[in-house]
């Protein structure tokens, strides 16, 4: 990935397709959405795109709606390289901000921003760990690393309790008719996801970054 040069913005280092990958996230949300899948191949930089999410003037604007102790962010991933990797990213591009992660031995600073965490310690002994996570504090944006393994039973578990969190009818109402939609046009896909995700929104191959380059 590319470092943060001084002096720039964390969106002037941002290729254009990773803005376009932001733009298409913060859209999502002005439409009701908030389970979304963005897809990239592997090398377009999916761990820069996540960690530059609450640069984006719109979702900026709206972490900004919450009191500062309650804009919290969460990371989930399955692998230690992964939580590693985010975990950098992130604070290499947030460098204001406190970044530390939930992991066996590694315990998540309560008054940090982003938390990066495994996803086997947040639902071992029935989620206990996760469960103490939420009752600190509540967390506006969580991203699944790989999020193909989302729709397994452990991930949809923990997923369950951290929306849990929130109460948001229309945000519901909108889900459903976009999970309708998706069983119409990706059938295979809406089984795999069932309710984890909800918009399948972008796709990004090697190919069609380049040419965004262009």
């Amino acid at each position: 990935p590319q470092p943060r040069q001084e002096g720039a913005s964390v969106t002037q280092v941002l290729r254009p397709y990773q803005l376009d990958a932001l733009d298409a996230v913060a859209s999502a949300r002005e439409r009701g959405l908030n389970r979304l899948l963005v897809q990239a191949a592997t090398g377009l930089g999916k761990s820069t795109i996540l960690s530059a999410l609450t640069h984006h003037p719109q979702l900026r604007a709206w972490l900004d709606t919450f009191p500062v102790n309650d804009r919290h962010v969460l990371v989930i991933a399955h692998r230690t390289e992964l939580i590693d990797q985010a975990a950098a990213r992130i604070q290499q591009l947030n460098r204001d901000a406190m970044v530390s992660v939930e992991q066996a031995e590694r315990h998540a600073n309560r008054y940090g921003d982003w938390t990066v965490a495994s996803i086997q310690t947040l639902t071992a002994r029935k989620c206990e760990r996760l469960k103490r996570l939420i009752a600190r504090r509540t967390f506006r944006l969580v991203i699944a690393d790989e999020c193909h393994h989302a729709s397994s039973a452990s991930w949809r578990t923990a997923l369950v309790h951290l929306r849990s969190q929130l109460d948001d009818e229309d945000a519901y109402d909108a889900e459903q008719r976009e999970l309708k939609e998706l069983r119409e046009s990706e059938p295979g896909l809406a089984q795999a996801l069932g309710s984890t995700l909800t918009d399948v929104w972008m796709s990004l191959d090697v190919l069609s970054a380049e040419v965004r380059e262009k």
